[in-house]
């Protein structure tokens, strides 16, 4: 009877999940594809290969058999319908024309016309893509052999472009019961034909010269045969003409002639060949006669005419700065036409943040060659808004946002800018001795009031300024003011003033200098967080209650950022941040005798690096990973104290997310809840923020996209800080109970001292956002003993669940220590954009 049961429970559980996979919805006859791979891909580009299959199998999330894709699409396949939807678009053009026809005003005629169109496009959306459910489904996958006959077909014309002309594919497709089936596609590549020799077939000599003598080719004699070399090549030679002067040359003029017959080897003999113009011995180069800037006119037609270093503007309502204006065009009048100039000067003035859109146009009638740039200007007055929900550890709190853009201000293209923010959150205090606040704790606002100017405010010379005006130089001027209310603890205030430097080498690297900074904090905390300060100095840790005195803080830095295509979803990228700092130096040298050596009380030097990379593995799938590093070092009048706000702090949303935001540490260090002597794993209490002077923190995540613009995420996080410089941390007096360690950073203990979590999430990317939820529970906890620091086989998930079943009578003392431990190691962590 037992066998039997087991034999029944396991058909049951069967039937459940191919029913999870879809087969419910089969027509008789078909299948689903279940699994499809390709073997033998060699030296091949795996991501290449399989976005070249036609059919692929459904989505499964979290490698669960569920595909959730083809729920979803069925779902709204069933309220489809194309009758209703052309019902409400004949409704929506009734209402409105009946407005229309009672209106002669051009203003609201356009109003009206504009709230209809945006009404009508919700329903055609629906008629063309689907409601969206569809959208965000997928239609099941039915195993379809003329897809796959056409996939094998682009595999072997894959072969073909990658070189390996005898290479075929073959397909081995196999039943798994009578509703699935199995497809594999097995590459055989054979030789790799290689470029053998190279030969130019050029009639025009000028052109011959230019070609072979600058930048390298991008075939060279002895490489694999590739089809995307060849285009590269055609691309490179393009590039070279119309960057000298050939404006009408075109791609089309340059083929190539393969000859593998004449070589008894695996080889090709590749003639490059760059024909003429039609009915002409050579082609044409040409120099620019004028440069005109157009803006928009006024009353229809009505400008300003100004010429500058060359240059004609033609002004219309708004007036521009013609100096800075003439820096960022790299077209100049009587040198020959560049592409890449004209590429450069669309770039430099789309940087200024002044122009809706640029068009350059040049002109060949009448016998002269004439630059036009035409522009359309932003609006002057822009403004941007954002409310939501956040939770750095407790309750989640709403945020506001707001932005205010004056382009233009003083007609120098500089623009004004503010923007303020608010925010509330509920975070637990050091009164509160019973986990998470129910209420809201914390009160944050401020704004920031900039300046930009799009140069340099410098003492340069006009030639200095002119080379700088390639890599996009601005100056910002800012004043901020941001005040902090924690209830029952303290009140913040932070005034704070900036000058830096912005600019950029290339495309990819970013600079951000920052000469001077002066703040000015100003804590007034309550009496009873000042009684827990002076416990904590008097006991030795006098470098977090130094953090909250009253200071002025001056600052240096520099912010230098690598970004390669970072967050795309088509090729691979990465990014790197490497920020130094130094604080104090200035108020030391010159504003001591102003305000008194009493007030000057910060020296650190700080340095922080951060890359992130992220490996395309599919067109659904993302592997990232992030590792972070940063030690701050104080020094001078107080060498154990940094600002506060100069600490590093690990822990939350953004960082290792089994720990509540800015809690994790330092080191071993940690104050427990209940502790029990002889008891391995103890309960910690997240009381209080734990910054240190050094950092080690990385990430790993595997993003897939399972239906439409949702994905889930498995990730591991791992990290922690240490103190170096700053006074140790000693046990305090009374209750709650310290682990009596350190924080202190020692080659020998570091490792054991990682932090390890893990957890599985979703996101829903909207486009303008990401909604984000992660679930993370705690496996490495180095707050524990040294020998019960994995804590995972601790974390009773079943039983911590029963007991929310059972009858209190009934919940007994383990049950409700499975409750609470599960609760310390597990966190639910709700974000806005991505963890990194």
């Amino acid at each position: 009877m037992r066998r039997l049961a087991s034999v029944n429970l396991f058909i049951l559980v069967a039937l459940l999940l191919s029913s999870c996979l879809g087969t419910k919805y089969l027509q008789p006859g078909e299948r689903i594809l279940l699994k499809q791979k390709v073997k033998r891909v060699g030296n091949l580009n795996q991501g290449a290969v399989n976005n070249l299959l036609e059919q692929e199998p459904n989505a499964r999330f979290l490698f669960l058999p569920v595909a959730l894709e083809a729920h979803l699409y069925r779902w709204g396949q069933n309220h489809y319908d194309t009758a209703y939807y052309q019902r409400q678009i004949r409704d929506i053009n009734a209402k409105y024309d009946k407005k229309l026809n009672k209106t002669d005003k051009e203003k609201r005629i356009r109003r009206l016309t504009n709230a209809r169109e945006k009404k009508l496009s919700k329903w055609d959306r629906q008629i063309n893509e689907g409601n969206w459910r569809m959208r965000i489904g997928a239609p099941l996958a039915v195993f379809d052999t003329t897809k796959h006959e056409r996939s094998q077909s682009k595999l072997d014309q894959y072969l073909v472009n990658e070189g390996y002309f005898e290479g075929q594919t073959a397909i081995n497709m196999k039943p798994r019961g009578k509703k699935f089936v199995e497809v594999a596609y097995e590459m055989n590549l054979g030789p790799q034909y290689y470029f053998d020799s190279i030969l130019y077939d050029i009639p025009d000599p000028a052109i011959q010269q230019i070609v072979l003598s600058k930048s390298e080719q991008a075939i060279q004699q002895g490489a694999p045969y590739q089809q995307r070399a060849l285009t590269s090549e055609r691309d490179r030679i393009y590039d070279l003409l119309t960057d000298e002067g050939y404006f009408d040359f075109s791609r089309q003029y340059i083929f190539f002639k393969l000859d593998t017959i004449s070589l008894e080897k695996p080889a090709i003999l590749l003639q490059t060949v760059i024909a003429n113009p039609p009915n002409d011995q050579k082609h044409k180069q040409f120099v620019i006669d004028s440069v005109s800037f157009v803006g928009e006119a006024i009353n229809g037609g009505e400008r300003t005419t100004i010429t500058h270093k060359g240059i004609v503007f033609q002004f219309g309502l708004n007036r521009y700065n013609k100096e800075l204006l003439q820096r960022r065009f790299f077209i100049k009048k009587d040198s020959l036409y560049r592409r890449s100039n004209s590429l450069e000067t669309r770039k430099q003035l789309a940087n200024l943040d002044a122009f809706k859109f640029i068009n350059i146009n040049y002109d060949t009638t009448g016998g002269n060659f004439i630059a036009t740039v035409f522009t359309s200007p932003l609006n002057k007055y822009q403004t941007s808004y954002e409310a939501g929900l956040s939770s750095i550890q407790g309750l989640p709190g709403p945020f506001f946002n707001v932005g205010l853009k004056n382009r233009n201000t003083f007609r120098g293209m500089e623009y004004l800018e503010l923007n303020g923010n608010m925010t509330l959150q509920g975070i637990q205090s050091i009164s509160d001795q019973e986990g998470l606040t129910r209420n809201y704790t914390l009160l944050q606002y401020g704004g920031v009031l900039s300046i930009n100017f799009p140069q340099f405010i410098f003492p340069l010379k006009d030639k200095t300024r002119d080379r700088f005006s390639r890599f996009n130089p601005r100056t910002s001027i800012s004043f901020s003011y941001n005040f902090e209310d924690r209830l029952n603890e303290y009140r913040r205030r932070i005034i704070r003033s900036a000058l830096t430097y912005r600019w950029q080498t290339k495309n990819d690297i970013s600079y951000n200098l920052t000469p001077i900074s002066i703040g000015f904090v100003d804590s007034n905390p309550t009496e009873a967080f000042q009684e827990f300060l002076d416990e904590l100095r008097a006991n030795g840790n006098g470098s977090y209650a130094a953090s909250f005195e009253s200071a002025l803080i001056s600052t240096a830095s520099i912010d230098i950022v690598f970004n390669k295509n970072y967050g795309s979803r088509s090729v691979d990228s990465h990014l790197t941040r490497v920020f130094t700092e130094s604080g104090g130096n200035f108020l030391n040298s010159v504003a001591r005798p102003i305000f008194g050596a009493d007030s000057v009380q910060y020296q650190y030097m700080k340095f922080r690096i951060d890359h992130r990379r992220q490996k395309i593995l599919d067109e659904k799938s993302v592997l990232a990973t992030r590792i972070h590093l940063g030690i701050a070092v104080p020094y001078g009048r107080d060498p154990v104290a940094l600002p506060y706000e100069k600490y590093f702090y690990i822990g939350g949303s953004n960082s290792l997310r089994a720990w509540p935001a800015r809690r994790l540490g330092p080191g071993d260090f940690a104050i427990y809840d209940d502790f029990e002597e002889g008891r391995d794993v103890q309960l910690v209490n997240y009381i209080l923020e734990q910054g240190g002077d050094m950092i080690l923190e990385s990430s790993v995540e595997l993003r897939k996209r399972f239906a439409g613009f949702m994905e889930w995420a498995l990730f591991v996080d791992a990290g922690n800080i240490w103190q170096i410089q700053s006074s140790p941390l000693q046990p305090i007096t009374g209750d709650p109970t310290t682990s009596g360690k350190s924080g202190r950073f020692q080659f020998d203990t570091f490792l054991r001292e990682i932090a390890v979590g893990a957890g599985v999430g979703l996101r829903v990317d909207f486009g303008y956002l990401v909604f984000r939820v992660d679930g993370a529970v705690q496996v490495v906890d180095p707050a524990q003993a040294v020998g019960s620091r994995f804590v995972l086989d601790d974390v009773k998930f079943l039983s911590a669940f029963r007991r929310v079943r059972l009858p209190e009578s009934q919940q007994g003392q383990e049950l409700q220590r499975d409750k609470e431990f599960l609760q310390n190691k597990t966190r639910i962590n709700i974000g806005i954009g991505l963890p990194f």
